[in-house]
């Protein structure tokens, strides 16, 4: 998931949603870090003009390998800013570390 495909998704399933219905996520924020490895990816992340959250990655297993893929972990300000106009109530949840995140229709 991209910063360019996330609202539409959003929006899809807003309209799939009833009204009450809702998402819940479990997030954690990438920049509550202090991994040397972490942070220069994040500062070419921003060089690239890119959220510095965004990972491209595969999967490999038992001799498998998937395609190349984006995951975008988002930081509750982009949470709040990429849901803004998507027709979702957002609700974050925090208690230390990772937060529940919360989209009722």
């Amino acid at each position: 998931m991209t910063p360019e495909t996330l609202p539409g998704l959003l929006r899809a399933l807003r309209s799939a949603v009833r009204p009450g219905g809702h998402l819940l996520f479990t997030m954690i924020d990438p920049l509550d870090t202090a991994d040397a490895g972490h942070l220069e990816y994040q500062r070419h992340n921003r060089a690239q003009g890119r959220p510095p959250g965004l990972i491209r990655m595969r999967i490999r297993y038992d001799g498998m390998t998937e395609e190349w893929m984006h995951l975008w972990m988002l930081t509750e300000d982009e949470v709040s800013k990429v849901t803004s106009e998507t027709g979702w109530v957002l609700i974050h949840e925090r208690r230390g570390g990772p937060w529940r995140t919360r989209l009722f229709a």
